[in-house]
Parts: structure tokens; sequence; C-alpha cells
């Protein structure tokens, strides 16, 4: 998964990315389907800008929501 930090993306999809469904800015995120296993892309992404990104894994992700339950718990 990534989290769009700087610039601007289209979201396309088709074999030859003839349709845009949606256009990103920073502050959103794409590619949450990595997190699942073995599930396929389902779109491009193309970037209008320079962009920067983040880039989280399910290992940082879980380390992530390890960290927010510990705490709520202590809250």
């Amino acid at each position: 998964m990534f989290v769009l930090l700087k610039g601007s993306v289209l979201v396309t999809k088709g074999l030859h990315k003839e349709v845009m469904l949606a256009q990103l800015n920073a502050g959103d995120f794409f590619g949450e389907l990595s997190l699942l296993p073995r599930k396929p892309r389902s779109t491009t992404i193309i970037a209008k800008s320079e962009v920067i990104t983040w880039k989280i894994d399910s290992q940082s992700l879980k380390s992530l929501e390890l960290g927010i339950q510990n705490k709520i718990q202590f809250k």
C-alpha cells in the first residue's frame, strides 16, 4: 500500500489504461489490495506530477496497528 505524500496520480483500468477511475492527491492512498495475499492488481497508477509516496507493507501495518492498540489500552 502507498500513501501519497506529494503530487497527484491517475488511477486507470483496462489493457491500454483507457478508463480513468480517479485522480488522487497528497493524503490519499492506493494499492491496499497488495496487503491481501495472492490478490492481483486491478488498476494502474500513473503519476501526473512528481510524487513522493510512503510504502507500507503488511508487516509495517501490523506494527502500526499494535502501536495504536497499545496507546488505546493505556488511556
